[in-house]
């Protein structure tokens, strides 16, 4: 579901007409400042949000567009709730560190995201926090991502948690390697190999 479709679900009423945009009052989902003379109608949720979108009346055109300094009065009555509106707008890149202790465990938990209004947007790593906001303008998804085994066990494994999450990030195949991360049980061939390989090394450099 698109994220104006999670707002049409939740509206509560819409005022049409709303206004006209004027030279860097508002800037669309990827972050570009919207060009003056656009007529904008705005959409109020039951959850006492607010959210600006093209056309003086809503049609399958319509975007979101952001507000940058809100004055209508319900901006203003709400104006604690916009900050954390404008928090859940920006959700930031994560670059994921494992640990030993994710090692341990054999296993990590992963986040990803992309702008819910543009399909062939980035997707980028995301942290736990931002995962759980309430974020209509991104498209979140979880995978449960394998550490250790054999190789090729946790190469199917973590592949099929991309394939299970491309639906609603398609592109995630392409940025996504399936062996990230990966370390040999102490158990597997592959380690042994390894160790021996690093030993051999060791011992011819040394």
């Amino acid at each position: 579901m698109s994220a104006i479709d999670q707002i049409h679900e939740k509206t509560d009423f819409v005022k049409n007409s709303a206004g006209i945009t004027t030279s860097y009052t508002f800037m669309d989902g990827s972050g570009a400042a919207v060009k003056p003379g656009i007529p904008y109608h705005i959409h109020y949720t039951k959850d006492k949000k607010e959210y600006y979108m093209t056309g003086a009346v809503h049609s399958s055109k319509s975007k979101l567009i952001f507000k940058l300094i809100p004055n209508t009065n319900f901006a203003k009555y709400k104006k604690s709730k916009q900050r954390k509106l404008k928090r859940e707008m920006y959700i930031e890149f994560y670059a994921i560190k494992v640990t030993e202790k994710d090692y341990e465990a054999g296993r990590v938990n992963r986040y990803f995201a992309r702008q819910a209004n543009d399909e062939n947007g980035e997707i980028f790593e995301i942290n736990s926090n931002d995962f759980t906001l309430e974020t209509p303008f991104y498209k979140k998804v979880f995978l449960d991502w394998l550490l250790v085994g054999s190789v090729d066990i946790v190469r199917k494994y973590n592949q099929n948690q991309i394939n299970m999450v491309s639906g609603a990030l398609p592109k995630i195949k392409k940025i996504l390697n399936p062996t990230q991360f990966f370390k040999p049980s102490k158990q597997s061939k592959s380690y042994i190999y390894s160790q021996l390989i690093r030993d051999y090394e060791a011992t011819t450099t040394n």
